[in-house]
């Protein structure tokens, strides 16, 4: 199974002490995959953090900011593992679902 993060939404506070726009809360989606081709189910769930308050020492302008660096601010913060066994279990539903709706008989 393949795992990737999208950044959906970052959110700052303009001003924190001498620092300006810090990131206080990251939206995203955390993706799983299976298979390939025609056999691939796939899976999203949607997730936000919020950011402690900054290290001044450590702060990364805004516009200095990559996608990788805020994906490693989710993943510091994230229930990685909680959410994968959420997704795994959103694909084990749709490779095998335990209930189909069918289209009504009489239709």
């Amino acid at each position: 199974m393949t795992y990737t993060y999208t950044i959906n939404k970052i959110f700052t506070t303009p001003v924190v002490g001498d620092l300006v726009d810090v990131v206080t809360e990251i939206e995203y989606s955390y993706n799983a995959s299976e298979g390939t081709g025609d056999d691939k189910v796939t899976a999203t769930i949607g997730r936000n953090v919020k950011l402690g308050d900054p290290i001044p020492t450590d702060f990364t302008d805004y516009d200095e900011l990559t996608e990788a660096n805020v994906c490693d601010f989710v993943k510091e913060l994230a229930s990685v593992e909680e959410d994968r066994k959420l997704l795994q279990y959103i694909i084990a539903q749709k490779q095998a679902p335990s209930k189909v709706e069918k289209p009504l008989p009489w239709a």
